[in-house]
């Protein structure tokens, strides 16, 4: 099969056609020059290979025969196969290209997520034995190798909540990227933690004589009187105020952060010969994710948290990182209205200082994970089965935006 001959098979009007001919021409031939769709069926898709790669991750024991058969579909469908080791090439294989957030679906499967996912799932096993080998290369533990492996059984999880069925959504499935080496990420107890350089715009300084910690705010931020942001894509009123940020040799002009997120409405001078810069964009953190899929019982936080600096400074030496870092709808300070005050998201919360987030007018992020759906929402048909859901249901109904959070947790 030619590359024009795959683009036209997957019957997409011309402008999607198109797009993806350009994302993925350079893709398709480095897919054919280190592992053909032939190959990638021998490799991936015989039933004895994808027991093998199944085992690797703890999916339920019923998920095995929807995988086997959804592998014998991929092997019977000339266009599927394709797509199949097109993906494995682009988001496992290569693992210094950029990886892709959208995916060569032909038309009967690109805007059908039920549909994509079985097909999503097969893909998604086809990185568990990659990243066991490259990690057991590195010398990470088989237990950490293992629990990480478990990401996959998490975003299946997710997607039996939605479709009861076993797949993957097809933003789960590119986000596997991220974990292929020569990257860090790694599982470790409850927690997940990527190593990379931190997009906070926020600066944290901390005072030499006795330790105190201040989150100077970016500047041009608006806030209201009560230091709450402004909607990030939105007007603000006329009365709001902006934030600045000004640095120099010796002195640091900008608005404090309190503890709740919220800006104050002076302006304050940090005097650099008292103060440090302990965490700035760019620095070196792990980012600490929440995998879907159990609470979070104090004692395993604290049991991630403990084992994160240890870990990377074994198998990462000289890695730097200054924090951990948390941009997560779980830390949204709405949620403070509807969970009881020992909640164990709460308690999460509390471990992290904030910094200032302002609420997106429909942004994904929280309400996917917590509804499981895409935007547009209707807040009258979302589900209300728990406390969170309605609450945040209800705000929707108010015209209210759900916001995610940010904090983070300095090195000790």
């Amino acid at each position: 099969m030619t590359f024009e001959t795959f683009i036209n098979s997957l019957r997409l009007p011309q402008a999607d056609s198109e797009k993806l001919a350009q994302d993925f021409r350079d893709r398709w031939n480095a897919m054919l020059d280190h592992r053909p769709p032939d190959r990638y069926a021998d490799e991936f898709l015989a039933p004895e290979a994808v027991r093998r790669n199944w085992s690797l991750v703890p999916l339920p024991p019923e998920s095995l025969g929807e995988v086997l058969a959804e592998a014998a579909r991929i092997r019977g469908d000339e266009t599927l196969l394709a797509i199949a080791a097109l993906l494995q090439w682009t988001l496992f294989d290569d693992a210094a290209g950029p990886g892709t957030w959208q995916a060569p679906y032909p038309a009967a499967l690109r805007d059908d997520e039920s549909a994509q996912g079985p097909f999503n799932l097969v893909v998604a096993l086809g990185f568990a034995p990659l990243f066991s080998r490259e990690n057991s290369a590195r010398g990470i533990p088989d237990g950490v190798v293992a629990e990480t492996l478990r990401q996959i059984a998490c975003y299946n999880y997710n997607f039996h909540r939605a479709y009861g069925k076993s797949g993957i959504f097809r933003s789960q499935l590119s986000w596997l990227h991220c974990y292929v080496p020569p990257r860090h990420y790694y599982r470790l107890g409850r927690l997940e933690f990527q190593l990379r350089t931190t997009g906070q715009d926020a600066a944290v300084y901390r005072r030499r004589a006795d330790g105190v910690v201040v989150v100077a705010s970016p500047p041009g931020l608006s806030f209201l009187a009560d230091g709450s942001l402004c909607q990030a894509d939105g007007t603000p009123p006329a009365d709001a105020g902006t934030t600045v940020f000004e640095e120099s040799a010796d002195s640091v002009r900008c608005h404090l952060v309190g503890t709740d997120g919220r800006i104050a409405p002076r302006q304050e001078t940090l005097d650099l010969r008292e103060w440090e810069c302990v965490l700035r964009k760019g620095d070196p953190v792990l980012e600490t994710h929440i995998p879907s899929g159990g609470g979070l019982l104090p004692e395993l936080v604290d049991d991630s948290i403990a084992r994160s600096f240890a870990f990377f400074d074994a198998h990462v030496p000289g890695n730097g990182a200054r924090a951990l870092v948390c941009s997560s709808w779980i830390l949204s300070p709405q949620l403070e209205e509807c969970l009881p005050e020992k909640s164990n998201i709460l308690s999460f919360q509390r471990r992290f200082r904030r910094f200032p987030v302002a609420p997106h007018n429909g942004s994904e992020g929280g309400l996917w994970f917590l509804f499981l759906k895409r935007p547009p929402y209707d807040p009258a048909t979302l589900p209300r089965d728990t406390s969170m859901r309605r609450a945040v249901a209800e705000w929707m109904e108010r015209g209210e935006t759900f916001c995610g959070g940010a904090g983070f947790i300095l090195r000790g």
